[in-house]
């Protein structure tokens, strides 16, 4: 017998007044910006799954039923920041090209800088949250041998730069300078580039 009656699973998601269905990509994309932005924030142990799902306009639940728990949400959000830097350096001429795209990741969403440093200070393992990286994978790749020391070079002065940006204001005031560290950038640049040519011996820079 044929009824007008409609499951309520088949409503239309974009009748007037009610949010549009998001599919599970699209979901899981929602949660994962809206988790970099408020761990960043706030710290990744102050915010609480449902202050995510809230963030991102979906159902709580979606969270475990797609990602997991807080730690799963925490390697999607490092994921994704990886895949964007994977993608910045995979075109660069060479080291030190590779390196100038990893800092201009850096400096372009420091949601990654500021969550991997409340990471640290609540004494997780680096283990537990990052893998080795792909990026640096491809940008050590592009030098003349890869070596030990080439890749140690490369977490140096990506913890450098991490420093800098975290630190720069507090180092400028201890040493008596007044003034903002982005104003200060291309000497820090400049010092690390001297040190990245002479580990992966790229020949100086003329200029």
């Amino acid at each position: 017998m044929e009824t007008d009656k409609h499951d309520k699973h088949d409503e239309p998601a974009n009748r007037p007044g009610r949010r549009p269905r998001l599919g599970r990509e699209q979901t899981v994309a929602a949660l994962v910006s809206s988790a970099r932005a408020l761990f960043a924030e706030r710290g990744p142990d102050s915010v609480s799954l449902r202050d995510v799902a809230q963030h991102a306009g979906v159902n709580h639940g979606l969270i475990h039923h797609y990602i997991g728990g807080r730690e799963d949400l925490i390697r999607a959000v490092l994921d994704v920041s990886e895949r964007e830097t994977l993608e910045a350096v995979r075109t660069a001429s060479d080291p030190l090209d590779a390196l100038a795209r990893l800092r201009s990741e850096e400096q372009r969403s420091m949601d990654y800088v500021r969550l991997v440093s409340w990471l640290a200070l609540s004494n997780r393992a680096p283990s537990s949250f990052q893998e080795r990286s792909s990026a640096l994978d491809a940008a050590v790749s592009l030098g003349a041998q890869d070596s030990a020391e080439v890749r140690e070079a490369f977490a140096i002065a990506i913890a450098q730069l991490l420093g800098w940006e975290l630190f720069g204001a507090f180092a400028l005031r201890a040493a008596g300078i007044d003034g903002d560290p982005a104003d200060h950038r291309g000497a820090v640049h400049r010092i690390i580039d001297d040190y990245m040519r002479s580990a992966t011996e790229l020949p100086d820079d003329p200029s």
